[in-house]
């Protein structure tokens, strides 16, 4: 091309000739891009032959060197709603390893740790093996589930007909033992076994003393249930994890020795598989032995207050691996163990599904079977053992005449009131007294002669006591007034005889003619004779005996 001058002088291309310049430029660049195409070309053809030469021909380069490709059109919402169809159909799940004793055997041997760190990492694992089998097999023993609450039944039978209406376990108030023991009394020192056993049904069942049929809310029984259903939990999420950590390991390749890159497991040697295969068998049996243990002893537990402890506790014999593993594990194994990725499993809709049904019907077994098989049959003989011990009649008490072969009874009281009864008064008058003081009703006698003077009959109780005490001890005229042996022989007697009527603290004997014709009055009559009527001919005869207390001292007089 020619340049052009224009008026102003200056030169000018023109439209043509900077349409060929431009076509030069593009001519230029082409070349350039082609050069680098074959240059490109070279290298892909370069490792196409490496790739050969080791018999690993990928398909996909051989497509990507080809001199022509045809175009492909992609329906873009079509593709991407497959690979969504095909990540909904095969989804992943990470598996991480666990941070417990049990996992030892995947990192030992291949973390950076020293022979002493591995040395005591097998210990702590065989620890931690031991440590689990040996409750499993104590809890299994009867020594700890311990009998059957059936046996209670025979025990409460021969306790009942035994024991409980004996004449010799009656307390100071005229209570007899059954009684006692089933109105909860807490000052019990006997038949403690029999008051614990009906404490704990009547709490477990929710029932009232003198209830002996269940309604429909039972604490016992359901707090159990919930203790079972938190035990299995445990249990299940134990056997759950165990699952899965030999799920990821079963698909793992297998080769001559474990590979590992970038802390991710890519292979395991056979060595190492049997070992974690034994180690995850081991794991499953033992859960199952503990699930099936746990489950009966906490069944037998009939203290409502300790069935949450002994849930707590059986979890605690689960956690012994994470235990030794948190306190014990050398830092280098620690470390490998953190720092190991987690394993993808992949699992499709279908099994996703199967698991839930599966988990349903455990978790609806978990409730139904417990409950049928063991929990309402306790709760049944817990009924049948109260209605042993505690059932019918409580008041009475029996005792047999060796010598007449009689068996003899009285009627107890039906519970014990709010009054104290006259012996209860007098240990309580007496119990903070120091040792040598006088006692207000209590006589005391030499122990030899303690079973005598509490045989003895009133007639030997007459005659033993030949003066008219009233007249001598209590009249300024008598011979023995004031006395200081005979006031204290005659003055708790006074006041017992008096208490027995309902008056405390008696000195004499006027303010208790009124009580003098009781059939009980004995001993007021033999110390009050002059009061009572025993030196009257005309009184009433019945009584003027000294078997009712009027000695012949009173008689003669009369």
């Amino acid at each position: 091309p020619t340049p052009s001058t224009g008026r102003n002088g200056s030169t000018a291309w023109s439209d043509n000739d900077a349409q060929v310049q431009e076509t030069r430029e593009f001519d230029s660049l082409r070349r350039e891009f082609q050069a680098e195409v074959q240059k490109l070309s070279a290298r892909l053809s370069l490792v196409e032959e490496g790739l050969r030469a080791h018999g690993n021909v990928v398909a996909e380069v051989e497509r990507a060197v080809e001199p022509e490709i045809e175009p492909v059109k992609v329906d873009v919402e079509e593709s991407f709603a497959g690979r969504d169809s095909l990540h909904h159909l095969h989804p992943e799940s990470d598996v991480n390893f666990e941070e417990s004793a049990w996992t030892y055997p995947l990192v030992i041997g291949l973390a950076d740790a020293k022979p002493i760190d591995v040395c005591f990492a097998v210990i702590l694992l065989l620890l931690n093996l031991c440590m689990q089998l040996i409750f499993s097999g104590i809890i299994l023993g009867p020594d700890f589930l311990g009998e059957e609450f059936d046996t209670k039944k025979d025990v409460a039978q021969r306790w009942r007909t035994s024991f409980a209406h004996d004449y010799k376990y009656v307390d100071l108030s005229s209570t007899s033992l059954v009684t006692r023991v089933c109105s909860a009394d807490g000052s019990l020192i006997l038949a403690t076994t029999q008051a614990t056993l009906v404490t704990h049904i009547n709490s477990y069942m929710g029932l009232l003393t003198d209830q002996f049929d269940a309604g429909f809310y039972q604490p016992g029984i359901l707090l159990c249930l919930l203790c079972i259903l938190l035990w299995t939990l445990c249990v299940y999420k134990e056997v759950r994890s165990i699952w899965l950590a030999l799920e990821a390991v079963w698909q793992l390749p297998r080769s001559e020795h474990t590979v590992v890159h970038e802390n991710a497991i890519v292979s395991l040697s056979k060595k190492r598989f049997m070992a974690l295969l034994f180690t995850y068998i081991t794991r499953f049996v033992i859960a199952w032995v503990l699930l099936i243990a746990g489950v009966q002893w906490l069944a037998r537990t009939t203290s409502i207050t300790e069935l949450m402890l002994n849930a707590v506790a059986l979890n605690a014999i689960l956690d012994v691996d994470e235990f030794l593993y948190a306190g014990f594990t050398p830092v280098s194994l620690q470390v490998a163990i953190k720092h190991l990725e987690p394993v993808k499993v992949r699992y499709t809709a279908w099994r996703s599904q199967l698991e839930s049904v599966v988990l349903f019907l455990l978790l609806l077994s978990t409730f139904i079977l417990p409950y049928v098989s063991l929990l309402q049959p306790l709760g049944e003989t817990m009924l049948a053992v109260k209605r042993e011990l505690c059932y019918g009649n409580q008041t009475f008490v029996v005792g047999k005449n060796t010598q007449t072969q009689v068996i003899l009874g009285y009627t107890t009281a039906s519970e014990r009131s709010g009054d104290l009864s006259v012996m209860e008064r007098a240990v309580k008058d007496h119990k903070f007294s120091s040792a040598g003081d006088d006692a207000r009703y209590i006589h005391f006698v030499p122990p030899g002669d303690f079973e005598k003077e509490r045989t003895v009959t009133m007639e030997q109780e007459s005659m033993d006591f030949s003066l008219c005490m009233e007249t001598e001890m209590f009249h300024p005229s008598g011979s023995y007034y004031q006395d200081p042996v005979l006031t204290a022989l005659v003055i708790p007697r006074l006041r017992t005889a008096a208490a027995l009527g309902g008056i405390f603290d008696a000195e004499s004997c006027e303010p208790l003619r009124g009580l003098c014709e009781g059939k009980d009055a004995r001993q007021l009559r033999l110390i009050c004779g002059d009061t009572c009527g025993c030196t009257d001919p005309l009184a009433f005869n019945w009584f003027r005996v000294p078997a009712y207390g009027c000695n012949d001292a009173w008689l003669q007089i009369g």
